[in-house]
């Protein structure tokens, strides 16, 4: 029973995902959790790195040469159709659960008393390449991609602080940083898709949804910006989620994280992410 009442809601919501992607520290999270306080919006509790192979499964199919191809063709015993079908519900199963999230939705239903046939669309966060994006508009030729990006100095000293991360060298986080920009770049060009810059979010977080609203033609709700406007989502060494707080003053009050920086730190980070950060319209202050 909970599966068909699952089943039959999702149905309205499961081939239009919202895809936000982007690199760790760079307020994904955050920016996950206040989607789904939309009204027609459903957010995953977390990420999902399995959607990305899902697409790049789906790209291996649409994008292989004539000879492979033709070799699916002949030796398949079921459809495109029902293929991408099966790979729709297990993209959603992998983020909300098995039979179609029924038991998320369920709580959803009945613990925050939210209606899950009112949803139209579904919000995760993922990683794709170029490649697998064109996988997974061919899986989903409704989704919609938000690329969120931040000033490299501050992910790179989040990252030096942050438990999972701060194991990892400098070098390691500058690279890190600069790889991930330099693969998502792609979406700077992708039609339809919306770039968000932190520092932007933080200081008018209603400005960017009402553009991310209006880009994706889904009507405006004030509840994102007001979840935005009052949530630290994993501050620095803390994994937890800080209610109540006012996130502009927090990060304003924060000194320059290049003052805690070594010389040869610096010349490092200029050296690797010094191009990337021109890229991402920033600029190196020291």
């Amino acid at each position: 029973m909970l599966e068909w009442i699952a089943k039959s809601a999702s149905r309205r919501f499961i081939e239009r995902p919202i895809f936000i992607v982007g690199g760790s520290r760079s307020g994904t999270i955050v920016l996950l959790k206040a989607m789904g306080r939309h009204s027609q919006i459903l957010s995953t509790p977390s990420e999902d790195p399995f959607i990305t192979d899902i697409g790049g499964m789906v790209y291996s199919l649409e994008f292989c040469d004539d000879v492979e191809k033709k070799y699916y063709q002949d030796t398949l015993r079921i459809s495109q159709q029902y293929i991408y079908e099966r790979l729709r519900r297990l993209a959603l199963e992998s983020a909300l659960g098995p039979n179609y999230g029924s038991r998320m939705l369920t709580k959803l239903a009945v613990i925050n008393t939210i209606n899950p046939f009112r949803k139209r669309y579904w919000c995760t966060k993922t990683f794709p390449g170029k490649n697998v994006a064109q996988g997974l508009l061919k899986l989903y030729p409704d989704a919609k991609f938000i690329w969120i990006l931040r000033n490299g100095v501050n992910v790179v000293y989040s990252r030096c602080r942050f438990p999972a991360f701060r194991d990892l060298s400098f070098e390691e986080h500058c690279r890190h940083w600069a790889d991930t920009v330099g693969r998502f770049s792609y979406l700077l060009e992708l039609p339809g898709a919306v770039v968000v810059h932190q520092e932007e979010l933080v200081d008018d977080p209603d400005r960017v949804f009402r553009r991310i609203f209006a880009t994706f033609h889904i009507g405006y709700d004030p509840k994102p910006t007001r979840y935005a406007l009052t949530h630290h989502v994993h501050p620095l060494a803390d994994e937890s989620t800080t209610k109540g707080a006012d996130i502009k003053k927090i990060l304003s009050e924060r000194p320059p994280p290049y003052q805690e920086w070594t010389q040869e730190q610096r010349r490092m980070f200029k050296d690797i992410c010094g191009e990337t950060m021109r890229l991402a319209g920033y600029d190196v202050d020291f």
